[in-house]
């Protein structure tokens, strides 16, 4: 779950991107809305895929859900934003999905990824790298967290950044790592 500072800046990215958005981990929307509004608000084509691999997750403290899926699609459709975004039913590094979005993507580049996953941020960047435009807006979340994917999170991110592949832009809400592609 991403905090409100959170939505507005991929909200503002989305809206001002240089290249598609893609997303890594949307659960039942909510960063996929403000994403979404960007797109729509900045009046412009941009091709914006999210890819969710599903399931059930009844005991989240504040957003239980019994099939992701279903409220994801409900989400897009009620919030009107279902015919700007691509839904990828599946986990990032599947073949299918992966081919996929290089195919979406290829022409255009990537110029906002948002990763709200599970903590393998090592191998999505290693797969979506090559699509990222350079100056793209990278957005991680759980870069600081009670949870077991931080550690493997935050020593990603921290490794990019150290060999000059990521700038940071500073950590937000809950613990929301922000930053820019400099390199691809």
């Amino acid at each position: 779950m991403l905090h409100t500072d959170i939505l507005v800046l991929l909200y503002h990215f989305a809206k001002h991107s240089k290249g598609a958005v893609l997303e890594i981990g949307s659960y039942l929307g909510g960063a996929t809305v403000a994403m979404g509004y960007g797109i729509i608000d900045s009046a412009q084509s941009t091709p914006f895929v999210t890819i969710e691999p599903g399931g059930s997750y009844p005991h989240h403290p504040w957003l239980p859900t019994y099939d992701i899926l279903t409220d994801l699609k409900s989400n897009l459709k009620k919030w009107q934003i279902d015919a700007y975004v691509s839904l990828e039913s599946g986990n990032s590094r599947d073949e299918a999905v992966v081919n996929s979005v290089k195919q979406k993507f290829e022409n255009k580049g990537i110029g906002l990824l948002c990763i709200d996953a599970d903590g393998e941020i090592n191998e999505d960047f290693t797969i979506y790298s090559h699509l990222l435009n350079p100056g793209a807006y990278l957005v991680v979340d759980d870069y600081f967290c009670g949870e077991l994917k931080a550690v493997p999170t935050r020593n990603a991110i921290d490794a990019l950044v150290d060999n000059k592949k990521i700038e940071c832009l500073g950590i937000y809400g809950w613990g929301t790592w922000v930053g820019r592609v400099l390199s691809s």
